[in-house]
């Protein structure tokens, strides 16, 4: 609306769709819950980031440390990437770079 402030918040290549750009490749997350019972704290933060090839995942939550709950239980969320799903990050390549200054 004229004289309005519109935020966009969702994938710049959906707001700009309409003009034939192509779209940007995305890397999504899947998910992996666990639970543990009587298994104090998993890892000594909340998030902890794996970037090696070391592993299967890229990072691993654990929500417990947010709000320092006090329980005997935890929950870890390991996750993982994939080229299907939502859209959460535009892949860092050079054809994305290109096209992200069209728009």
């Amino acid at each position: 609306p004229k004289g309005k402030l519109v935020i966009y918040t969702g994938p710049v290549d959906s707001y700009f769709a309409g003009q034939g750009f192509e779209s940007l490749e995305y890397r999504s997350i899947n998910f992996h819950i666990e639970r543990y019972k009587n298994y104090g704290f998993y890892q000594p933060n909340s998030v902890v980031n794996y970037p090696g090839k070391e592993v299967a995942f890229t990072r691993i939550v654990e929500y417990k440390h947010f709000l320092n709950q006090q329980t005997p239980h935890t929950v870890i969320v390991k996750e993982t990437t994939t080229d299907k799903g939502d859209p959460y990050y535009p892949v860092l390549n050079e054809r994305n770079m290109e096209l992200f200054k069209k728009y």
